[in-house]
């Protein structure tokens, strides 16, 4: 991934991944493994997704394992993306490309952020965009990604 985010985005990220990559069965303790998290936490992240995405993903205990018997590989990575597309630095660096030279203030009540940790979050895009040869450009109090057109 690109950006930094939470450590839950990445806990779920990779249950999901594991789903797919174990023919949708998979143990809760190799999933603590993998995640580097207590068996607790990750009934908190699996309710997690069925709270938020049962209609698309249906999860079942089976003693120690999950199993997903009757969800599409498709439904389960729309709900990666759904689930990274939701989280504010994701959405904050879609609106500077989509909605350049707008003041902080816009953007901050776009992704119900303050003015100062959505500063913050632009602030986390600078090491990202200097490895594509790009910068943000913060001139006259509004913001704008700059580079290649191809790369933007």
């Amino acid at each position: 991934m690109l950006l930094k985010y939470k450590k839950q985005v990445y806990r779920l990220a990779n249950i999901l991944d594991l789903l797919i990559k174990n023919d949708r069965v998979i143990s809760i303790a190799e999933i603590a493994a993998v995640n580097q998290c207590v068996e607790r936490t990750v009934y908190n992240d699996i309710y997690y997704l069925i709270d938020n995405y049962n209609d698309l993903i249906e999860l079942d205990f089976s003693h120690s394992n999950i199993v997903s018997s009757h969800t599409s590989v498709g439904n389960i990575q729309f709900i990666y993306e759904n689930i990274i597309a939701c989280q504010p630095r994701t959405r904050l660096l879609r609106l500077i490309i989509e909605r350049p030279n707008m003041p902080i203030d816009f953007y901050a009540n776009e992704i119900n952020k303050s003015p100062q940790s959505t500063r913050k979050l632009m602030c986390d895009f600078d090491d990202i965009l200097r490895h594509y040869e790009m910068k943000l450009n913060d001139k006259r109090l509004s913001y704008e990604i700059v580079g290649e057109e191809d790369k933007v």
